[in-house]
């Protein structure tokens, strides 16, 4: 639950609602593959690390 997340409870609290899913820019960033595969890239560039996934495991 994002409630659990300080900084999810925040930015729901900016858009007057309770769940993160119902952010504006939750759909755009969080469920965009694009996005994600650049966020991911990214997170590989500055920690060197992959984030492990069921096919990887």
């Amino acid at each position: 639950c994002c409630q659990e997340i300080r900084q999810t409870r925040g930015m729901a609290a900016e858009e007057s609602t309770q769940c993160i899913t119902e952010h504006e820019g939750f759909s755009e960033v969080c469920l965009a593959r694009h996005a994600l595969r650049a966020v991911y890239n990214r997170y590989h560039q500055c920690y060197r690390k992959s984030i492990p996934n069921e096919e990887n495991k």
